[in-house]
């Protein structure tokens, strides 16, 4: 994240400003520098069968969500301690409906990191099926898992190469929500006019 100074009743502040990289598809095809991907290949039963098999056998136990959801009481405990941290630290006088909207804020915030897992593992899906599509049957056959006609070395290549693409697309997606919650309480601050008298409010 980059950072920001500003000036807050004479004092100097940093704070962050979240940086969420949108890409830039308006220049895929202009030129040999940002090519369009080749389509996949006609799908195949036999073809659906074997990249399904290879994606599934890639996932890991981390990239699974939470098979047991937060409790609402435990829920509620992480708002509140959330919530009474901030006023502690800002020490300000402010109307209950600025923290009826910051408790919003945090709730909205935690229900949206909760389903970032779920997310991200349907997006690596996705780019994995979309990747395998392009390749030859007989190519695909030697990346499925545990067969006799495996390529162990090309298969964990893979593998590995794709477990990257998750996790870009996991920190793509944490970014996102990150930046999509500072801008609401940025938006909440201004309106409160907190900029005037906190150096650590949050700020666009």
């Amino acid at each position: 994240m980059l950072k920001r100074l500003h000036t807050v009743q004479g004092q100097v502040a940093r704070t962050l400003v979240p940086m969420v990289n949108k890409g830039i598809p308006s220049c895929m095809g202009a030129n040999a520098l940002f090519p369009v991907p080749p389509p996949g290949l006609s799908s195949t039963p036999e073809r659906d069968a074997l990249i399904e098999q290879i994606v599934s056998q890639s996932i890991i136990a981390d990239m699974k969500p939470a098979a047991t959801p937060l409790s609402e009481s435990a829920r509620v405990d992480a708002v509140d301690l959330v919530v009474s941290k901030r006023k502690a630290l800002m020490n300000l006088d402010l109307p209950a409906a600025y923290w009826a909207e910051y408790r919003q804020n945090v709730e909205s915030y935690l229900a949206q990191t909760r389903g970032i897992k779920a997310k991200a593992l349907e997006q690596y899906k996705v780019a994995y099926r979309e990747r395998l599509s392009r390749m030859e049957t007989l190519t695909i056959k030697t990346l499925v898992p545990d067969t006799p006609a495996t390529d162990i070395t090309q298969s964990l290549a893979l593998n590995s190469s794709m477990l990257q693409v998750y996790r870009r697309l996991s920190e793509q997606l944490e970014k996102e929500v990150a930046a999509e919650s500072w801008s609401h309480m940025a938006d909440m601050d201004k309106r409160y006019g907190v900029c005037e008298r906190y150096a650590q409010c949050w700020q666009n």
